[in-house]
């Protein structure tokens, strides 16, 4: 599902990207279960990380309204930085299943990147070195 949403098959939003993070992270579940749940939030930052985290910092970090629809449930107003990093340390704390733990480890990386990135100060001049 996190492909076609990239692919803008289905309107860009967060609701499925949110309900998969929350679920793997801020509710208790016991394993196997939890690595099921670890895995389906980590397809959505695999997948869609980089246009959920460029629509999550836009929305942080302006007083523009987003351009997509969202519901009040699973708005962005969920997203914080703080949740980010919450997020993302559980993907790097997840130590059960051998393969769900690999796959949380990319996950945590690519989170890193992303935020590097758009945290970054971007220069618009080519450099003249």
């Amino acid at each position: 599902m996190a492909r076609l949403f990239e692919h803008r098959i289905f309107p860009t939003g967060v609701a499925f990207a949110t309900r998969a993070l929350r679920e793997a992270f801020e509710v208790d579940h016991d394993e196997p279960h939890r690595s099921v749940y670890i895995l389906g939030a980590a397809q959505w930052i695999l997948w869609y990380g980089q246009t959920l985290s460029s629509l999550v910092w836009q929305r942080i970090h302006s007083d523009a309204r987003p351009e997509f629809p969202v519901t009040a449930e699973h708005s962005l107003d969920r997203f914080t930085t703080e949740k980010w990093k919450l997020w993302k340390t559980r993907f790097r704390e997840y130590q059960g299943n051998d393969e769900c733990a690999k796959v949380a480890q990319k996950a945590a990386c690519l989170m890193d990147a992303l935020e590097k990135n758009l945290t970054s100060p971007h220069v618009d001049q080519p450099s003249t070195t």
